[in-house]
């Protein structure tokens, strides 16, 4: 069972590592595991659920695992191009909740140097540098 953590939690802490869990299955290979490496908080996964919403939770290192006829995971640090790769080695300055019919959706969080949009679009998890998924956009951001 997950144990839900309030985003808050994120605010002071140092973004040391991104991780992300592709699964990959036949010539098919998806991001759909997020995972963020902090100072003080070790690793945290950013998960989405079924009803759209999307968390945190906090987790172990991943490893690489087989599904057989299903696929795989594969763990990867993030690319250069990954929107969150410029913020490794900072320090979260705030976290806003992205609300959707009156579910949190993603979140809107802070650093120095900009600010990256985590949400759940449709069961994967949605990484941008400020723009909502367009699904989304009539949500509210709130503290």
């Amino acid at each position: 069972m997950r144990q839900w953590l309030d985003p808050r939690a994120l605010i002071g802490l140092r973004l040391t590592s991104v991780t992300v869990g592709w699964h990959v299955h036949g010539s098919s290979r998806k991001p759909v595991l997020l995972f963020l490496g902090t100072d003080d908080a070790g690793v945290l996964e950013v998960c989405t659920a079924g009803d759209a919403s999307l968390g945190l939770d906090q987790a172990t290192e991943p490893q690489d695992f087989d599904m057989e006829q299903y696929g795989r995971f594969e763990f990867q640090p993030v690319e250069q191009t990954h929107v969150l790769r410029p913020h490794i080695g900072s320090t979260i300055h705030g976290v806003e909740r992205i609300r959707w019919r009156e579910t949190t959706v993603g979140l809107l969080v802070h650093f120095a140097n900009g600010a990256v949009v985590l949400a759940n679009e449709a069961d994967e998890i949605f990484v941008s540098t400020g723009s909502l998924p367009p699904d989304y956009r009539d949500a509210s951001i709130e503290a």
